[in-house]
């Protein structure tokens, strides 16, 4: 009963993720890389990212931090900044930029790699914004650095304690979902696995966010945003939600440029919606995969063992043949 029921939301999410999300009152929605698109999430998860990021530009000074938490509109930002004409860092990067989860694994888990190495990184490959886990984690140590960046705190469009709650919801129901995925059987055979749960683990543990314990996720997202609202110098911090849309936004990020001076002059005059980056079923549809997986194997291992020795049986095969015909050439 339980892979049926995760079938079918499966089959629900991939239906719903066909479909437009357009609300045109309010939102335009502007894809990102992920959305549509879960079984690229669910390859990135298991694989690793196998994108090259070919900028050959000069190294970037970071402009805009992002120090909102993940699941306040961060991928909407990202989608909004780029198309202002920053290029703004955030999480998708690690899981589909060949090898750069394992710098910040190397960073994070293994403590063989500073924080300055991350960000020359960054600047190396043209990044000037971020936002985000798990960049967003490090706000403080951005500034250290960047002390004349904006510093832009996303939340949640819900007032008062409707927003901590529905904030610790919306994690409960998406990435806080994946270790638990990620430790069971067969995906815990994934070499992946373990790598992509101690990097989360590692994340969080930097700023005490409670991932095992929900019921104190509210309150931590309050406190979150309470201490950046006291780090960050009043006249260089928006708080911002994206139901706000381009104006404070533009108005706040001043002449930064003549694209972006541009950008947001066009947007504003024309009317143009902030985007809405709707990742939420894509990251359910990934979960539900997962799950019915999970239960497909401890199920029916006798027919999963037979798919991976006939699949061996036929990848030694196809090799043997190739071999032969490069004897023969």
């Amino acid at each position: 009963m339980k892979l049926f029921f995760h079938l079918l939301v499966l089959f629900r999410s991939l239906g719903s993720l066909a479909a437009s999300h357009v609300d045109s009152s309010q939102w335009q929605t502007v894809p990102n890389r992920f959305e549509h698109n879960p079984a690229g999430a669910i390859q990135h998860l298991l694989k690793g990212g196998a994108n090259v990021d070919e900028y050959s530009g000069p190294p970037q000074p970071m402009m805009v931090i992002g120090a909102g938490l993940p699941r306040t509109g961060t991928a909407s930002f990202k989608t909004a900044m780029d198309m202002l004409g920053y290029k703004c860092h955030h999480m998708i990067e690690l899981l589909e930029t060949n090898g750069k989860e394992e710098l910040w694994h190397q960073h994070l888990v293994q403590k063989s790699l500073s924080f300055d190495e991350i960000m020359n990184d960054m600047a190396s490959h043209g990044f000037n914004a971020t936002v985000d886990m798990p960049t967003a984690f490090k706000y403080k140590e951005q500034i250290n650095r960047y002390p004349k960046a904006k510093v832009i705190l996303t939340v949640r469009s819900e007032e008062g304690d409707k927003a901590g709650k529905q904030w610790a919801k919306s994690m409960v129901n998406t990435i806080l979902q994946l270790p638990r995925l990620l430790s069971s059987i067969p995906l815990s055979w994934f070499p992946r696995a373990s790598h992509t749960i101690e990097f989360l683990e590692g994340s969080y543990a930097g700023v005490d966010l409670p991932m095992y314990e929900h019921e104190k996720l509210p309150a931590f997202y309050d406190s979150w945003n309470e201490e950046v609202m006291k780090t960050v110098n009043r006249e260089n911090l928006l708080v911002f939600r994206a139901k706000d849309g381009w104006k404070p936004l533009c108005d706040f990020l001043g002449p930064v440029s003549e694209i972006v001076q541009a950008n947001c002059a066009r947007f504003i005059a024309s009317g143009q919606p902030y985007p809405r980056v709707n990742d939420t079923d894509t990251i359910k549809t990934a979960m539900s995969f997962f799950t019915a997986f999970s239960l497909f194997v401890k199920a029916f291992p006798g027919v999963v063992l037979t798919i991976a020795v006939v699949q061996v049986f036929l990848k030694g095969s196809l090799k043997s043949a190739a071999s032969r015909n490069k004897k023969h050439a």
